[in-house]
């Protein structure tokens, strides 16, 4: 299965969860591999990590917790092959699996010595200094389960949010589709080609011929001056906000622009259209 992820609204939801709680949180795909938006280890995890073997071990173990959530379809909460505590919170879209939020890195309230003593006895493989290895292990954060319990509820709650507001959306959309419902969602933000091919993943050229057929002939810049004219003229006819202002919110700062690129779209003035009291399709 082919999965959209919005990374940059990904990273802000996720960065707000860190900022409350201190805890990062991962986005993982359906095989349990992190998408890796926002690089957060732990000195022992990354120690681990660094390692060939760490690595293969890191990957098998996300891999197989990522089967039993996918089967379970709520959340997951287990001991990584280090010995860490985590958790995957299941991202569903019509009923099915579709991605993963994680969060962990993370050690219980039970003795420290006695989770060391279970995290020691599988890494036998290890090759480096275990002294130094136990040292990074103690300086990891201690969560209660109270707190685990809490954050995973809010976490099945952003699990549903992301997934409704297309953050994270299965492929069965069009490229057409996607390139439509991110403008939709985006074009008061600042957009450009770079931009989007980054968010969306396409080429510049597949980017350029999508906004063709969807536009019919246009560009990628009419395209998105379409979207926010569209929005501009729902906000003139349903509140009494100044034009200046309703420019600023569909994504022009510049007031003159925003009525010459209104005008050349619509066929007349802010101003004008907002007297007449009908709605307007964008025109050729």
């Amino acid at each position: 299965m082919n999965v959209f992820y919005n990374n940059e609204q990904l990273l802000k939801l996720i960065s707000s969860i860190h900022e409350l709680t201190g805890i990062f949180i991962n986005i993982h795909e359906l095989s349990g591999k992190d998408i890796r938006i926002r690089n957060a280890h732990t000195a022992f995890c990354r120690t681990i990590n660094d390692l060939p073997e760490g690595h293969i071990r890191c990957v098998n173990c996300d891999a197989e917790a990522s089967e039993i959530c996918k089967e379970i379809k709520t959340a997951y909460h287990y001991r990584c092959h280090a010995g860490l505590c985590e958790t995957l919170i299941p991202i569903l879209e019509n009923g099915e699996v579709i991605s993963y939020l994680g969060f962990g890195q993370l050690l219980d309230e039970s003795p420290l010595e006695e989770q060391w003593a279970h995290t020691k006895s599988a890494l036998g493989w290890y090759p480096g200094d275990i002294e130094d290895l136990k040292d990074k292990f103690f300086k990891i954060r201690r969560y209660s389960q109270p707190k685990t319990m809490a954050l995973t509820e809010i976490l099945k709650v952003m699990a549903s949010y992301v997934q409704s507001s297309n953050a994270i959306a299965s492929t069965k959309y069009t490229d057409l589709q996607r390139l439509e419902m991110y403008l939709s969602q985006h074009y008061a933000e600042k957009l450009s080609l770079q931009s989007l091919t980054k968010a969306l993943n396409f080429g510049t050229t597949k980017l350029s011929a999508l906004s063709k057929t969807l536009s019919g002939g246009h560009t990628l810049t009419w395209l998105i001056a379409s979207h926010r004219v569209q929005a501009a003229q729902k906000l003139l006819l349903s509140t009494d906000k100044p034009v200046s202002e309703i420019a600023s919110i569909v994504g022009y700062e510049d007031y003159n622009y925003f009525t010459k690129v209104f005008k050349n779209i619509v066929g007349t003035t802010p101003s004008n259209f907002r007297k007449t009291g009908t709605t307007s399709a964008p025109q050729d």
